[in-house]
């Protein structure tokens, strides 16, 4: 057993002290954190700086005209030119973008509009003119049905779905997602764990088999001992490393939650 021990102390000691285990602990959390900082940053100065859409409406039915309200995304701008001119002016960047009714259509009657731009419309810009349009065709059909937002509300079922599991002939509530997810995280560090350490296990015996030190440990040891001890103190870096690194990420998302608090803030 002393000499599985020694085995263990001398792998786990041997690989704490390089230069690529300690840049790789210290270095790992650091980029993740300033990557999902730039994410935030990037978003939040386009929130803050993005201005609103100039958007022509081609309406030819006119049912469109004073349903249509403008926000701090999007300026709707009717007028009287044909979908040809339209298509020219949105063509030159004087229209961010072109909304496109049917002619015919009644307004609780459309399935489709269409969204012309000079180059590719912004994913806010579109989903701001969907959800109105959307919006406005529902209490068109509410009217038409003679119904109020208070009744469609009421008639909405609100059932709460409690899942319980029987266990020694008592129940008790169940978890589902919660398990699924720790399911799900266990096996993807599972995977991890085998991809990163399992090679530095494999290289280990590799390098020993080259320089031919493991002729000299099987002598003194058994090659069960040797390969018990390399597995255990290789787990122990694995351990050490996930340690460092979960105390590392949550000091870096304390400290990005404060600067993206301070941030939006200022804007």
């Amino acid at each position: 057993m002393n000499k599985v021990l020694l085995i263990i102390k001398r792998e786990y000691l041997t690989r704490v002290r390089k230069k690529s285990f300690l840049i790789m602990t210290f270095l790992t959390p650091i980029l993740v954190a300033g990557f999902y900082g730039l994410i935030a940053w990037l978003v939040i100065n386009q929130n803050s700086s993005e201005k609103a859409r100039q958007v022509a409406v081609y309406d030819p039915s006119g049912h469109w005209k004073d349903q249509l309200i403008p926000d701090e995304k999007v300026i709707f701008i009717h007028s009287n030119f044909d979908l040809k001119t339209l298509q020219e002016k949105t063509k030159k960047e004087e229209f961010d973008a072109l909304v496109i009714f049917p002619e015919k259509e009644a307004v609780t009657e459309v399935k489709e509009i269409q969204i012309l731009s000079s180059g590719q419309p912004g994913l806010g810009m579109v989903k701001s003119i969907e959800k109105k349009v959307e919006n406005i065709q529902s209490e068109a059909r509410m009217k038409m049905l003679n119904l109020t937002k208070e009744q469609i509300e009421k008639s909405k079922g609100n059932i709460k779905i409690r899942s319980s599991r029987i266990k020694d002939g008592n129940t008790e509530e169940s978890n589902a997602g919660i398990q699924a997810m720790a399911g799900y995280i266990s096996s993807l560090l599972i995977y991890v764990f085998i991809l990163l350490y399992g090679v530095q296990v494999m290289r280990g015996v590799i390098e020993e088999k080259t320089n031919r030190i493991v002729e000299v440990l099987v002598s003194s040891v058994r090659p069960f001992q040797l390969m018990l001890g390399k597995i255990i103190g290789i787990t122990l870096v694995a351990l050490t490393q996930f340690s460092l690194w979960i105390i590392l990420s949550i000091v870096n998302i304390s400290f990005l939650g404060n600067s993206a608090g301070k941030m939006a803030t200022s804007n």
